[in-house]
């Protein structure tokens, strides 16, 4: 895969899928979707391995749910992956405020 612009293209519409005043209606078109996004993740080699010598980016998230983050470098004009990382939230944490919740995925 030559970029996250064309992985992007690639989900747009499961991103139709969480609109708001929308449906939610899995079809074959969403299925199909899915697929050809596992088969991306998962055959192109888009892991790097780390250059210590460069800036390392770290981008995290929290939700209600969960919190992931991505450890990357640029590579050129594209940002590479180094790490990918996430965890399902114990109901107590899920009560956290936005703030909290940020930190905790920096954790």
């Amino acid at each position: 895969m030559e970029s996250y612009s064309r992985l992007f293209r690639l989900v747009v519409p499961l991103f139709k899928l969480i609109k708001r005043d929308v449906d939610f209606v899995w079809d074959l078109g969403c299925q199909q979707t899915f697929e050809a996004l596992k088969r991306a993740l998962v055959d192109t080699p888009m892991f790097i391995r780390p250059n210590y010598k460069k800036q390392f980016c770290l981008d995290v998230d929290w939700s209600l749910k969960g919190v992931g983050a991505i450890l990357s470098q640029k590579e050129g004009k594209l940002e590479k992956v180094l790490a990918y990382a996430n965890k399902s939230l114990m109901i107590a944490q899920r009560k956290f405020h936005p703030i909290e919740g940020e930190c905790y995925a920096l954790t």
